[in-house]
């Protein structure tokens, strides 16, 4: 509850998300997106060839020729910032309307393989 002194919360029981750690609220998977998504974000733009990737494209033309979601105007380095931050895929798919679960698992793979080939 917005306002809630701290005493108050903790006689009502009261636990903010804010209080329980992500790999509780997202499961253990929480821990690898996140490791991924620290990693690769750092080297997004510059070390990888997203070609071999079908749930991307680029367009010079186009958010300025970053790498998007097929189909949309979604960057790629927008995916992994979310992430980092604590973002599961469901979510990050329901907060990017055109993006699919598929797509956001595809993008997570090809990261997780060039992390894994270099």
């Amino acid at each position: 509850m917005y306002g809630m002194s701290e005493e108050r919360k903790q006689h009502s029981g009261f636990v903010m998300a804010t209080d329980i750690p992500m790999e509780k609220l997202f499961g253990t998977e929480y821990n690898k997106y996140r490791n991924v998504a620290e990693h690769r974000r750092k080297r997004i733009e510059t070390m990888n060839d997203w070609t071999d990737c079908p749930a991307v494209e680029r367009d010079p033309g186009r958010v300025s020729g970053a790498w998007v979601f097929r189909g949309t105007r979604v960057p790629v380095s927008a995916f992994f910032e979310n992430i980092e931050d604590g973002a599961g895929l469901s979510e990050f798919v329901d907060w990017f309307p055109g993006i699919t679960i598929e797509q956001a698992r595809m993008v997570l793979a090809h990261a997780a393989h060039t992390l894994d080939a270099t």
